[in-house]
């Protein structure tokens, strides 16, 4: 395993994992396909730019629009979802905070409207980013800085998209699930967006939970986190997720019960198969899985070395076996990886 050593800082000693960096750093609880490098970079080598992605944008509209949909205790018409919710929240409340705080009010108003913005509208106290800057946080469009300035910069791009019929292509998706959705039976949840925070001996793992039902037996419990990937998991990769183990952990710490009384699963809302060389849509699926004590205390000492490396300093490199990750990440041209 190839290894990048760098200074120890006070911001690796106080670093709260998440199942997200955990899952970036390790791969899986087996330790298999993550790289420590990219935390590296994401997260202490020094300043870096919002990178703006279509599936994050998409992700989290459907994630905001689902918390809607749950608060009520009866199952809201159609009519909600298509026409009040996903027009509103196509741009996330969280994506709107940040477009706001980059670019001023103008920006986003226009972007809602989807009319073309130029540099002008920039807020006077907006943080202007350099050319270079623009191009790493929209790179899926040419010359962003120049589309700006001639004033014909559109939504798809602040979005991630990459082109205004590709922005077309997924909202026609998200009026799909939501029909797919809507059919299926609607659970009031016992949480939503639950905030989580648990010691794993001694370490700290930050999240949030999707939602958490009532089981099918008394005294028991589901947690269901969306996904909007095409992929869905097997069995054995959801016993390795970190996800998985932390959202277990979690619900059954919050209302003390035993391992087994706890469900944990993948609701995947755009899932797809693929036939003669061509992806086809599924239905919304979700796949559930167990998770014993065996689990978590490998996830345990898998996060014990993940955070050992962290604090001495020590980022490795994706292994081998991972090594198809690295076109994915923002970082592969310029980590060093040989």
């Amino acid at each position: 395993m190839q290894i990048l050593e760098v200074p120890v800082t006070e911001k690796m000693g106080k670093f709260i994992w998440s199942p997200s960096s955990l899952d970036a750093f390790c791969g899986s609880t087996k330790f298999e396909g993550g790289c420590g490098v990219r935390v590296y970079l994401d997260r202490f080598a020094g300043p870096t730019v919002n990178v703006w992605r279509k599936h994050f944008s998409f992700g989290t509209a459907m994630h905001e629009i689902l918390e809607e949909y749950h608060v009520f205790d009866e199952k809201s018409p159609l009519s909600q979802f298509l026409d009040v919710w996903l027009p509103d929240l196509w741009i996330a409340s969280e994506y709107k905070k940040k477009l706001k705080k980059l670019f001023g009010e103008q920006v986003v108003d226009k972007l809602e409207k989807n009319e073309f913005v130029s540099v002008g509208d920039f807020d006077s106290s907006a943080r202007i980013l350099s050319p270079e800057q623009l191009a790493l946080s929209f790179p899926n469009v040419q010359n962003f800085a120049l589309t700006l300035m001639r004033g014909e910069a559109k939504r798809w791009m602040f979005l991630g998209f990459d082109s205004e019929l590709d922005e077309r292509l997924f909202y026609d998706k998200a009026v799909n699930i939501f029909k797919g959705y809507h059919q299926r039976e609607y659970i009031k949840p016992l949480s939503i967006e639950d905030s989580m925070l648990i010691q794993l001996n001694g370490i700290s793992v930050r999240g949030k939970i999707d939602k958490v039902d009532a089981g099918t037996k008394p005294d028991t419990y589901r947690v269901i986190d969306y996904k909007t990937s095409k992929k869905m998991k097997t069995t054995v990769e959801m016993e390795h997720d970190f996800q998985m183990v932390c959202y277990h952990t979690a619900v059954r710490e919050k209302y003390n019960v035993a391992n087994k009384d706890v469900e944990v699963g993948l609701l995947y809302l755009k899932p797809e198969t693929k036939i003669r060389g061509e992806y086809m849509p599924k239905p919304i699926e979700l796949r559930t899985v167990s998770i014993n004590q065996h689990l978590i205390d490998k996830a345990t000492a898998t996060i014990e070395t993940a955070d050992r490396m962290v604090r001495s300093g020590r980022f490795h490199y994706v292994d081998k076996k991972g090594k198809w990750k690295c076109p994915w990440c923002d970082h592969y041209q310029k980590c060093g990886y040989k």
